[in-house]
């Protein structure tokens, strides 16, 4: 058998694509798929157009042979879509046309679609066409463009955008924006500003959903050149395909110009949803997602919301786009931060703050464990107001915030709290020791500094002793209290009275009798 289909597929008698057509009606399937590829590989045109008759019955296998042979279907489909459309065989041509990527007939269909009227013609090969112009534009940016075959398409298209007004066709614009690279001539051209094709253009880059032209309009956002009609584009889509497409080119890893083009684009609505945002993005996109959101975003909180969903939601590989991102943001103003300080510190598990503020700052709380350094560095940089030098700068400012709760965060902030206190003690210029014994309390490090605060009350100015015998009052050790005392039963004068301010905060029944024998 094998030596038969052979000889009928070489043979110069054209009896042979007789035989050969009428096993394409055997029952045995090996012999259709035989007789199939033997007719095919005659390339002839009465072959092909029997191939055409019978296309609907063919199989998946069948189907699969006649793929591999698109050259011998070629003229046979350019000659039938030339045709009218009530052609028998129009469908099937269609069909073919769509199935074996046929994009050399691409020219020719391109100037029917522009030329006819007739729906029944336009639409079946818009569709086509369509679909032939995604395929070579998504290879040609992936760098697997065939020589010479898109050119060629792409010069027919820019014709036919630039007489839009005439045929009112959108999707020879749609064809024309799926198959073209960011690199074309012709795309910078009919994009210009001020230009009337670019008009023409805009709508298709704003609405369509054909994967090729999502993919064109996201990939601007990494070149130098960003024509206003496709910032107007990029700024006013807000569904999840481009979305995604964006971050994706957005990476993981944006480069200085993708950061500018974000920057010039300024708020995208395809991230306005902030609140849910993250939630809706794939895992593979969150440090992208932490990137676009840190510079098209104007508001602090909104960054900061949208970088801890990330932080608690993504695998660690955004880890150094979310530190990035800490790092970047701006200072919370310092009175507002400790307000929602406050609340979060109020507020006791499980439930969460309800101050919007509040309830960030007990997000970055609940996660200043995090494994990552430089994750903790960028959320220790948000919490700058407790930051030692800060609290060492406010001084007496310190004595309404104190608590526990505080001392021990301050601590997890600043882990060498008590070394740099004591230097601080131990300073040769008297108001840097006054604002270290101030620190004390709000750190919460008195019980590791306490040898070196009682020995400043026997030995240091008037003033520092004055300051650390008031904060006793604030202590609970038995060393203190009993230089409390003592210093309540010595002379008269600013010391014995702060010991006895310091004695009655913490016992307020000795304090008031302390002050009746004074009286």
């Amino acid at each position: 058998m094998n030596l038969t289909f052979d000889l009928l597929a070489t043979t110069r008698n054209e009896a042979a694509v007789g035989v050969l057509t009428s096993s394409l009606a055997a029952e045995d399937p090996r012999i259709r798929c035989r007789g199939l590829e033997a007719l095919l590989r005659r390339r002839s045109q009465r072959g092909a157009l029997q191939v055409l008759e019978v296309w609907e019955n063919l199989t998946d296998a069948e189907l699969q042979t006649v793929q591999a042979h698109p050259a011998a279907m070629q003229p046979v489909v350019a000659e039938v879509l030339a045709g009218p459309a009530d052609h028998p065989l129009w469908n099937a041509a269609v069909d073919a046309l769509r199935m074996l990527s046929l994009a050399e007939l691409l020219p020719g269909l391109i100037e029917r679609t522009e030329a006819s009227g007739e729906r029944q013609i336009r639409g079946p090969l818009m569709a086509a066409t369509i679909e032939l112009c995604s395929t070579l534009g998504v290879a040609a940016r992936r760098g697997r463009e065939v020589a010479g075959l898109r050119l060629p398409v792409i010069r027919r298209l820019a014709e036919a955008v630039r007489r839009f007004e005439f045929h009112r066709c959108e999707g020879l614009c749609v064809a024309f924006l799926a198959a073209s690279r960011w690199s074309d001539c012709e795309l910078s051209l009919l994009l210009g500003e001020g230009s009337r094709t670019a008009r023409s253009l805009g709508p298709p880059l704003a609405h369509s959903t054909l994967p090729a032209v999502v993919q064109l309009l996201a990939g601007f956002v990494c070149r130098r050149e960003l024509p206003e009609v496709v910032r107007e584009a990029i700024r006013s889509r807000s569904d999840e395909a481009f979305r995604e497409q964006l971050l994706q080119c957005i990476s993981a890893s944006p480069s200085t110009t993708t950061r500018r083009n974000l920057r010039a684009l300024g708020p995208l609505a395809c991230l306005a949803d902030w609140r849910t945002v993250a939630g809706r993005t794939r895992p593979a996109h969150h440090a992208a997602l932490v990137h676009a959101h840190s510079v098209t975003c104007t508001d602090p909180l909104q960054q900061l919301a949208v970088t801890l969903d990330v932080l608690v939601q993504a695998n660690r590989d955004a880890d150094a786009a979310v530190a990035h991102a800490l790092m970047k943001l701006p200072r919370l103003e310092e009175a507002e931060f400790l307000r929602g300080l406050t609340a979060a510190l109020a507020t006791e598990a499980p439930a969460k703050p309800s101050d919007p503020l509040a309830r960030l700052v007990w997000r970055v709380l609940q996660v200043l464990d995090h494994p990552n350094p430089a994750v903790v560095a960028g959320l220790r940089s948000l919490l700058w107001p407790l930051h030692l030098e800060r609290l060492l700068e406010r001084g007496e400012g310190l004595r309404d915030l104190a608590s526990e709760q505080l001392g021990a965060l301050i601590r997890r902030i600043n882990p060498t709290a008590a070394e740099q206190i004591a230097d601080e003690l131990r300073h040769p210029v008297l108001a840097r020791r006054l604002r270290a014994i101030e620190t004390v309390r709000a750190c919460g490090v008195y019980e590791s500094l306490e040898p070196l605060l009682l020995n400043m009350v026997e030995h240091d100015h008037r003033e520092a002793q004055v300051r650390v015998v008031e904060s006793l009052g604030a202590e609970t050790s038995v060393a203190s209290l009993e230089l409390l005392r003592r210093l309540d039963e010595g002379p008269e004068g600013t010391l014995r009275d702060a010991a006895r301010r310091a004695l009655a905060e913490r016992q307020p029944s000795a304090g008031r009798q302390a002050s009746a024998e004074a009286s």
